[in-house]
């Protein structure tokens, strides 16, 4: 059966811009006690997972550039949350740590993220919840694929 046609061309996308706007919004109000930013709390969650990582881990896992991940470590290393230590794996690349003050905003992190995620999840069953992450996920492969000539 063809998909039909929907009623507004880019329902796909103002639907995920809109809310993605929004859930900017509800995170960075619950980062901002923290010090923390929509562009670098990932990266204390990630360390905080994993002990200690490469920059280049992180500029691979982000999608972003190493120039990036740079300035996003040094402002994290501004505020004292993580160390950088000489690879002893590459000589010119870096592994990043939780520093002690980090190691406490990881703990804090983690508990505000998981008292907004049960917000956010209100009224949503674990069916719909693995669902919504299905689509999104095809919906991320759909982009991502090139489009075919017609």
């Amino acid at each position: 059966m063809p998909a039909t046609t929907p009623i507004m061309p880019d329902a796909i996308y103002a639907s995920l811009t809109h809310t993605h706007r929004i859930l900017d919004t509800f995170l960075q109000r619950r980062l901002t006690p923290l010090q923390l930013t929509l562009d670098n709390y990932l990266i204390v969650l990630f360390i905080g997972q994993q002990t200690e990582l490469s920059q280049d881990w992180l500029m691979q896992r982000l999608g972003i550039t190493a120039s990036v991940v740079t300035r996003r470590l040094k402002q994290l290393q501004e505020q004292k949350l993580i160390t950088k230590v000489a690879n002893p794996d590459d000589r010119r690349g870096w592994l990043v740590q939780l520093s002690t003050a980090g190691q406490l905003t990881y703990q804090k992190l983690v508990e505000v993220l998981l008292a907004g995620h049960q917000h956010l999840r209100q009224g949503l069953t674990d069916a719909q919840l693995v669902t919504f992450y299905a689509m999104l996920r095809q919906i991320e492969i759909n982009a991502a694929r090139p489009e075919e000539m017609k």
